[in-house]
């Protein structure tokens, strides 16, 4: 078991691949940020149980994606429309932003409860019959050092 310890800076002309955990001091992206893994899980929320023709349904990964809800026939209750698992558990909680991608979307004030698992998107006020609603998400993991 050996180390490569480098003092110089390193150009690398072709792919790097890496396995196991990387710890950077400072990033700086020059490009595009892509995420890759498998999708995770997404189900009704139980404000949307039952009704005939809703739907959820994810493109995304762990870390960004696209969830989009149909209400379906009838208006539904307040309470958790969709429910999200993760592929793999964060270690903590991790931070998640969501924003609507359509004016149904953004006025319905959605928020997330969070766990290492997964989320769910919730709303204290029912759903429109028959509507379309989008949400993007992104997800990043802090484990924060505390300051002594």
């Amino acid at each position: 078991n050996t180390n490569l310890s480098v003092s110089e800076n390193v150009w690398v002309a072709k792919d790097l691949t890496v396995g196991g955990t990387t710890t950077l001091e400072n990033v700086q992206i020059n490009g595009k940020i892509t995420t890759a893994g498998d999708i995770p899980a997404a189900n009704i929320g139980g404000a949307i149980s039952g009704v005939l023709g809703a739907s959820v349904t994810n493109d995304g990964t762990d870390t960004a994606g696209t969830i989009a809800i149909e209400s379906g026939s009838t208006v539904a209750v307040a309470g958790p429309i969709a429910t999200i698992e993760f592929s793999e558990s964060y270690a903590v909680v991790p931070k998640i932003v969501i924003s609507g991608n359509n004016g149904e979307s953004a006025k319905l004030g959605a928020y997330v409860e969070r766990t290492q698992a997964g989320f769910n998107i919730m709303v204290d006020d029912p759903l429109e019959a028959n509507t379309t609603y989008s949400f993007d998400y992104i997800i990043i993991e802090a484990n924060g050092t505390p300051t002594p």
